[in-house]
Formats: structure tokens, C-alpha cells, sequence
């Protein structure tokens, strides 16, 4: 207010006193210092962090399908009926075999292997890395020849072993392969001559024995004979006549490898069972073709089994265990018994071939299609055990 009021005194003054000049001093503007400013800007939180991926879940555990090791005391449950079991997958079997004691039954694909300890419940898988001969089953092992000379042995439990074979001149197509107890035999080649090669410790070592002239392996014993026979014509066809043959067999134990001759039968000899031969003999012929018949031999005593067996329409086999005796004729299964036949069923209606692989320990009859491996008894019928597995 004092400045105020000098300023207007000025201001009378400059109006009373003309032209006089004014001087004004304005004092300089009063400064209050304030205190700084602070500003505060608030941020945007910062965003969370993404949860973390669930942790993955644990890969499936595959559990190794149980493989069993022991025989049953019944088989005649085992496999799915016929008449319930699915329709094939899709896959092949070249072959089957069948132990005639024990309960192992070996199937194969071109380059698979499948075996069951068991009688058929379950079934291990073997790649058998090359191309499958020839199988042969006995009660503790599984034998088998591959394409390119290889022996393979599989244990129970355990993967199969591999060992060359001796060297061979032929491709395989003739070769004959044989396992029982410890021993292995497998024929060879040597131009021309058979040689017969042995081994009890699964091709680790060999021994070899030669054939008598024209016989070929017929049965190998667990311990250790070896049965070979000769089939030779006793007469020359001439288009018109049946040609009939005569069998000459021989026996050697392979710990001492001397060929005995044994029984000398008429006719082609399937097999011996006991004191009979069952031997096949020419039939019915037109001239371009024929038939069979199969022939009960015992002593001087002969009498026909089966007749009109035309193998290129229907497989024909006689197999047996030593004990139980069967054949399959006309996709018939038959029991044969000494000199006399009973028939026992018709294959299932849906398989259209069948073979008959063999008679296992059980006394059952193992038979095999193209893509199935069955068994059939008379307490449990027609069963499935193996589907083989489509690729």
C-alpha cells in the first residue's frame, strides 16, 4: 500500500508541474524461492511373467510283453476259438514247426521269427536280419538257417545267436535242418555229395559225417541217432505203369558215426512209428498224372490207409510225436493208429489251405495258413495262436 500511494503522489505531481519529466523506478519483482517440485510419475507395473509351460507329461512306459517259459499241463485252452477270433491283419507266414516233446512252437516271416515257449500263449519276436530258410524246433531251442550261411540258436529268454555255418556250394534249396536234445544237424553240398554237418554246442564246432548213396536225413533223436533213408525205383516209368520204389533205412549214433541199415521197406517210407511204416505208394495214373496211396507196413502185414492223395490240390503230411500219429488229407485231420484211420475234423470253414506243421508234446495236432498258425484238440477244438503281424 505505501508504494501505491507514492506512485499516485507522483502521478499529482506530473499533472501540476506541465513538461516536467517522471522518473519512475519500479522496484525489481520480490522473488520467493519455493521449494523444488518433485514430480512423481507413476509407472505402469510391469507385466507379469508367463506362467511357465506345464511340465510334459511322462512318456508312455511300453512294458516288454511278458514272455512265458513254461509248459502248461493243459493246452487245450490256449489260443482264441476259431469261430471268435478277428480276421487276419494282413500279415504272412512262410513256414511253422512244432516240437514234438516239450511245448515250443517257432512261426516265420520272410525276416522275422516268432516263438513261444509256452505252447502258444505268448510269442517272442526275433529280427532274424536276413532272409529265413529253414526252422527247426525242439523242446529247449529254436534252430535256424539263413540265406546268407548263418546259424542262429534261441534259448529260452534269451536273443538269438549267430554263427556262420561251414561253407556251402549250394544256394540252400535243398538243405535239411534238424535240432534235438544238444544236437544240430544241417545237410551241405560238396559237389554233388551230401555231407551231413554236427554240432552240439550251437556252431561253435562241427563235426561231419557223409550219408550212405542217395539217403537223406529222416529223424534226429535227442540223444543223438541220426535216421537216414534211400528211396530207390525198382522199376522204369514208361508212361504207362506206376514206377514203384523200395526204402532202405539206416541209423547212426552221431558219438560214434558208423551207418547201420535198418529196416528195408516197400514203397516210399513217410515215416515209422514204432513197428509200422507208413509209406506212399503210387495210386491211380492216367498217364500225364496220378495219385497216391498211403500203405501201413508191419512185417509182412499191408494194408491202405488213404487213397486218391493228390498233393499239388490239397497238402498232404503225416506227422507224429512218437506216441500220437496224425495226417492231413483233404482238409481232413485224421488220427492214424497202426493199420486203421479215424477221422477227427474238417478244418475250420473259413481256411481255405491248411498244413499240418506237426504233433507237439501234447499230442495235438499244430497246423498252418498263410497267415495263422492254429491248433486243434479234441478237448478245446479249433484255437488261434498266432495272428501273424501285418507290416
Amino acid at each position: 500500500m505505501l508504494a501505491a500511494a507514492a506512485t499516485a503522489a507522483v502521478w499529482a505531481a506530473a499533472r501540476s508541474t506541465p513538461g516536467a519529466s517522471i522518473v519512475i523506478e519500479v522496484p525489481p519483482p520480490a522473488v520467493v524461492p519455493l521449494p523444488p517440485v518433485i514430480a512423481v510419475i507413476e509407472q505402469p507395473p510391469a507385466p507379469s511373467p508367463p506362467a511357465p509351460p506345464p511340465p510334459p507329461e511322462p512318456a508312455a512306459t511300453v512294458e516288454p510283453p511278458v514272455i512265458g517259459t513254461r509248459c502248461p499241463r493243459d493246452v487245450s485252452t490256449i489260443g482264441v476259438p476259431i469261430a471268435q477270433a478277428p480276421q487276419p491283419v494282413g500279415g504272412s507266414l512262410r513256414g511253422a514247426a512244432a516240437a514234438p516233446r516239450g511245448c515250443t512252437v517257432a512261426a516265420w516271416a520272410e525276416a522275422e521269427l516268432h516263438v513261444s515257449w509256452d505252447g502258444g500263449q505268448t510269442f517272442a519276436r526275433f529280427e532274424a536280419k536276413g532272409v529265413i530258410q529253414l526252422v527247426a524246433a525242439a523242446a529247449e531251442r529254436v534252430a535256424i538257417v539263413r540265406d546268407d550261411g548263418a546259424l542262429g540258436v534261441v534259448r529260452r529268454g534269451e536273443a538269438p545267436v549267430w554263427r556262420a555255418l561251414p561253407k556251402r556250394a549250394n544256394d540252400g534249396q535243398q538243405m535239411q535242418l534238424y535240432a534235438a536234445g544238444a544236437w544240430i544237424a544241417v545237410t551241405l553240398d560238396r559237389a554233388s555229395t551230401e555231407l551231413i554237418a554236427i554240432t552240439d554246442d550251437d556252431g561253435a564246432t562241427w563235426r561231419y559225417l557223409a550219408p550212405p548213396d542217395r539217403a537223406l536225413i529222416a529223424h534226429l533223436d535227442p540223444a543223438g541217432v541220426l535216421s537216414a533213408r534211400a528211396v530207390t525205383p525198382t522199376s522204369e516209368p514208361d508212361g504207362e505203369h506206376i514206377v514203384e520204389h523200395v526204402t532202405q533205412g539206416f541209423a547212426a549214433s552221431l558219438r560214434d558215426p558208423v551207418w547201420r541199415k535198418t529196416r528195408r521197406t516197400q514203397g516210399a517210407v513217410m515215416l515209422e512209428v514204432g513197428p509200422w511204416s507208413y509209406t506212399l505208394e503210387g495210386d491211380q495214373f492216367w498217364g500225364c498224372g496220378g495219385s497216391s496211396k498211403l500203405v501201413a507196413t508191419h512185417g509182412g502185414k499191408r494194408a491202405t490207409l488213404l487213397s486218391e492223395i493228390r498233393p499239388e490240390i490239397w497238402p498232404f503230411r503225416v506227422a507224429t510225436n512218437g506216441t500220437a500219429t496224425l495226417a492231413m488229407f483233404d482238409q481232413q485231420l485224421l488220427r492214424i493208429e497202426g493199420a486203421r484211420t479215424r477221422q477227427l475234423v474238417a478244418l475250420p470253414i473259413d481256411v481255405d489251405v491248411g498244413e499240418l506243421v506237426s504233433v507237439d508234446g501234447a499230442g495235438t495236432a499244430i497246423t498252418r495258413t498263410d497267415q495263422r498258425v492254429l491248433r486243434w484238440s479234441e478237448h478245446g477244438g479249433w484255437r488261434m495262436l498266432l495272428d501273424a503281424p501285418a507290416h
